[in-house]
């Protein structure tokens, strides 16, 4: 899912401009041999899977200027956040139905001098 995911995430033009690099969308941790500075890392946790799967998503956008981030945070839930179900996304293993906005954590600054935000969605597969 997470794959499919990010693949969709790369299709916002828009978001990727945001971004250091065109695939600065990284799973569980940003590789340390990557020099990115403004990127997002996505996390998942499972909640419930029986017949449909319900996931926790957690995307923690950084970058080092503030502004930057809050763009990011307000594009990323712009374009993920659909309670109806009306956008299809899906590949030929992965069908998800919907992802839906639980809450932004405010930003805050890290130990490297970067800023961080955290979103949290829930998405059903």
């Amino acid at each position: 899912m997470i794959k499919l995911l990010r693949q969709h995430l790369l299709n916002n033009t828009k978001l990727k401009s945001m971004l250091d690099k065109n695939d600065s969308i990284f799973y569980i941790d940003k590789p340390e041999k990557r020099e990115d500075k403004t990127y997002i890392v996505i996390k998942d946790k499972l909640l419930s899977g029986r017949y449909i799967e319900e996931y926790q998503l957690t995307f923690h956008i950084v970058s080092p200027t503030p502004q930057v981030v809050k763009d990011i945070e307000k594009e990323l839930i712009s374009y993920l956040n659909d309670p109806r179900g009306e956008k299809i996304i899906k590949n030929d293993d992965t069908y998800i139905r919907n992802i839906q906005v639980l809450n932004g954590g405010g930003t805050i600054r890290t130990p490297e001098n970067d800023y961080l935000s955290v979103v949290y969605f829930i998405a059903r597969k």
